[in-house]
């Protein structure tokens, strides 16, 4: 058999939060009660969705576990040894709401997370999309596009609330809205880890 290889990945990891119901009901009422108070705010980085977020809060609730999943991927990788912060942030969408395709490529960034707090068997999670596949793009044109995950251009990953995804920088994502109406809010923490 051949060997394949696949070179410039972009791995997710995704890690299942053990604390998560502890933290989903302390911190769940502090961001409802934020969202409530101010439903209009918009982080100035959302001009093309409809997003609404407010600084993190409560994360030394969470600190151990979250440090102890990007000290994982920062192993796995080889990262040479690194001291770094959390850029923090929790986002609220109802059904109708969405996040457009970007990405972290800011200076400090070494990683980014997502981790959800609340989400429901209706809302679509996090997706990832690789925008320069030009050769996924010419073989469905030709009607020959390959059946195989290593080929993909979009990665959806299995997600359920509680767990946390981890992910390079560079690599572009959105939060679509939900596949259906409902009455949940889909709330997440998005964070940037930089040296």
């Amino acid at each position: 058999m051949a060997d394949i290889h696949t070179p410039f990945s972009k791995p997710v990891m995704i890690h299942e939060m053990k604390v998560h119901e502890e933290f989903k009901k302390i911190i769940i009422p502090e961001i409802l009660k934020k969202y409530e108070e101010k439903p209009e705010q918009k982080p100035v980085w959302s001009k093309n969705c409809n997003t609404w977020a407010t600084k993190a809060m409560g994360l030394n609730l969470i600190q151990e576990e979250l440090c102890s999943s990007i000290n994982s991927w920062l192993s796995f990788f080889s990262y040479p040894y690194v001291q770094y912060k959390l850029d923090a942030w929790y986002n609220v969408h109802t059904y109708d709401m969405f996040q457009e395709i970007h990405r972290h490529m800011i200076p400090d960034a070494i990683l980014c997370g997502v981790y959800y707090l609340q989400l429901s068997e209706k809302d679509r999670p996090i997706t990832f999309m690789n925008l320069d596949d030009r050769y996924m793009e010419n073989s469905r044109a030709r009607k020959l596009e390959p059946n195989h995950p290593m080929m993909d251009d979009c990665f959806e990953p299995d997600i359920k609330e509680g767990d946390l995804i981890l992910f390079r920088p560079d690599v572009f994502h959105l939060a679509p809205p939900a596949k259906e109406k409902h009455d949940e809010l889909r709330i997440s923490l998005a964070f940037n880890v930089e040296s």
